[in-house]
């Protein structure tokens, strides 16, 4: 069978081809053979990175996968433990409260700041009224419209630089969740919204902004 005659740029192209093949088999060659003098070497700075990062605790490790929707039913649920301990009833998880309160939270982390108000100057109120949520709460002549608890956490809490190499301590979801509701009941306002009898329903919605800020909305009816 006559061999096939190659188009130049087929031919040239084939030629490339085989010149690449020879540049990766070089440098596989030249990595190999550096690695092979320098073995001491670089076992030795293996060994010196694995015994400095002995003992770290594994929270040290991978940043962790975190689940937005666990860490806002769980604030709920931390938030209905504190009215529990303090007398009071625990409120229902809506939805489409939640939803809102996400909005705003996502909001703040893309738009870098932290505030009631967004960037236009728009609070909590204006926002269930786009959103068609209507919340009236009467107590014998008054009637409440809502309210809203923020705040900003973290994913972590500190670095530490082990021979130049950051390593994050990480919080856990857990950890996210009591300092978020904690931090809440140590604040007059806060507290006092969480601790409000008449109120039957609340959402929560968190966003992890890209700098690992945890920004947490809670909104109240």
């Amino acid at each position: 069978m006559p061999e096939k005659i190659l188009h130049p740029y087929e031919y040239r192209q084939k030629i490339k081809r085989r010149i690449k093949i020879v540049i990766y088999c070089i440098l596989i060659l030249a990595i190999g053979y550096f690695l092979f003098q320098n073995r001491e070497f670089v076992f030795d700075k293996l060994n010196e990175l694995r015994n400095s990062t002995q003992g770290l605790p594994s929270t040290l490790a991978l940043k962790p996968n975190y689940n937005i929707t666990e860490i806002e039913l769980g604030i709920h649920d931390y938030v209905n433990e504190k009215r529990v301990q303090n007398g009071l009833g625990p409120i229902k998880f809506n939805e489409k409260l939640s939803q809102i309160a996400r909005n705003h939270s996502e909001d703040m982390a893309k738009r870098n700041y932290f505030s009631h108000n967004d960037t236009e100057g728009r609070d909590f109120a204006y926002r269930y009224k786009i959103n068609g949520f209507t919340c009236q709460i009467s107590v014998g002549n008054y009637v409440y419209l809502g309210a809203e608890n923020i705040f900003q956490n973290n994913l972590y809490n500190s670095i530490t630089y082990v021979n130049g190499v950051p390593i994050y301590h990480w919080n856990t979801q857990d950890e996210i969740i009591s300092s978020t509701v904690n931090g809440w009941m140590e604040s007059e306002g806060h507290r006092k919204n969480i601790l409000t009898f008449y109120w039957k329903s609340e959402g929560i919605g968190v966003s992890i902004s890209s700098d690992d800020k945890v920004l947490i909305t809670e909104d109240f009816c």
